[in-house]
């Protein structure tokens, strides 16, 4: 069991292309006390050059959008896919879109999955149906907070006698101190 994000998929499909994904499922996380279920968002971004010209950041535009929104595009990339083990269709991503585009979009994407989409319904259809809310990542000092609390997961995992409050406890305080109030 792992705590990880959808997109992780790809990289245990192309770092172990023999491996069974079968095997691997995706669920959102427990609910809340409030009773939502949260995720944490991500994304991709695109950049241009500063010094492009007018014309150079209008074809990249133009380039982008082509390479998301044409489906032809989207065809070609799962056929070249279907040769490639480590190409990944199917993995559980926040949908991009909404309405037909999306609904289109989804259904051509389960014709040419290459990992087991039914093994994320449950998360899926959290996140369609907004039962798992997103949020964005703490801007400051996020990293820090990750390794803090990992720390004491990972105390909490490898020693079934440490208390998991204390722990965590104690990674708040060693975060408010070594992290936050530096930063006054």
């Amino acid at each position: 069991m792992a705590i990880m994000a959808g997109d992780q998929f790809i990289g245990i499909r192309q770092n172990y292309p023999d491996a069974d994904m079968s095997n691997l499922c995706f669920a959102p996380l427990p609910v809340s006390p409030d009773g939502i279920s949260y995720t944490l968002g991500g994304g991709d971004i695109a950049m241009v050059s500063s010094s492009a010209t007018p014309d150079q950041v209008e074809a990249a535009a133009y380039y982008r959008l082509w390479t998301y929104f044409d489906p032809n595009e989207t065809v070609i990339y799962f056929e070249i896919g279907k040769q490639d083990p480590t190409t990944v269709v199917g993995a559980p991503l926040y949908p991009r879109y909404v309405g037909p585009y999306q609904v289109a979009g989804s259904a051509l994407e389960r014709k040419y999955a290459n990992l087991p989409v039914e093994n994320y319904k449950l998360y899926m259809d959290g996140i369609v149906s907004v039962k798992v809310v997103m949020l964005s990542e703490p801007v400051i000092a996020g990293q820090e907070y990750y390794l803090a609390v990992g720390q004491a997961v990972g105390k909490i995992v490898a020693n079934e006698n440490t208390d998991p409050a204390a722990a965590l406890t104690k990674a708040a305080e060693t975060y408010q101190a070594n992290v936050l109030d530096m930063m006054k």
